[in-house]
């Protein structure tokens, strides 16, 4: 049979055996390696390993012209493989199966890949965490940082993935130490005078309101701070 994907039913229904003998036939060619068992469905091994090599080369591309970047997404790795998208995750889990391929945050990648910047990015980052930790409630937003040379993007975006810096509405940045900072400082106002308005905080803190309001909201969100009114009080968070 030319055929490398068979519907069970069918082959129940048109070959002229038993359920019991098919049954049998299945499992022993499963059980040597020769065929996958998915259900409704057999698939041919020999058909499943041709999308081997070919996924090894497109992730080693991948991983080579994007350090940065932690996989690829199946959906495109489908695309440059010309695989169907109902076939996408028999193959897929069969490439991990494998050992070939790992998936990790819902990305496919070779297993001993490991996201890092380019020594140009990692340049940037350096400049990037000085600018912000030099004045954290006033420093350059993340489309003014963008703007001066667009390869801090990725920089930014490759941080806040891993939690080394806090992204706050507006494109408002902050190093992960320098937030922990403030909102230990509005803590210890809290504290002492149970309750302060925006207002008090800005002042408190020496900022604008262009940024005191994303950062409330985002303490208010952590509970930091619970707000009542016009008035935010010490939460749990």
């Amino acid at each position: 049979m030319s055929c490398r994907i068979w519907s069970k039913p069918g082959l129940f229904k048109n070959l002229p055996f038993s359920r019991g003998s098919l049954d049998d036939a299945i499992k022993d060619l499963s059980d040597k390696g020769v065929i996958l068992d998915s259900g409704d469905e057999i698939i041919s091994r020999q058909f499943l390993e041709k999308f081997i090599q070919p996924a090894r080369e497109l992730l080693e591309k991948d991983h080579r012209s994007r350090p940065w970047a932690d996989g690829i997404d199946p959906g495109l790795l489908a695309k440059k493989l010309k695989i169907s998208p109902d076939r996408l995750p028999e193959i897929i889990d069969y490439l991990i199966s494998s050992g070939e391929i790992a998936k990790e945050k819902g990305l496919l990648k070779r297993p001993d890949h490991k996201a890092k910047l380019k020594p140009e990015q990692q340049t940037l980052r350096g400049r990037l965490s000085a600018r912000l930790s030099a004045s954290p409630l006033s420093a350059p937003l993340r489309k003014e940082f963008i703007d001066e040379d667009p390869r801090y993007e990725v920089v930014i975006d490759f941080l806040c993935d891993r939690g080394e810096l806090i992204e706050l509405k507006g494109g408002i940045l902050f190093t992960t130490k320098d937030f922990s900072a403030i909102s230990e400082n509005v803590r210890e106002l809290l504290k002492k005078t149970g309750k302060a308005k925006a207002s008090d905080i800005k002042s408190h803190l020496n900022t604008s309101r262009k940024y005191v309001i994303p950062l409330l909201e985002r303490l208010d969100q952590i509970g930091v701070t619970i707000r009542e009114g016009d008035y935010r009080i010490l939460g749990k968070g």
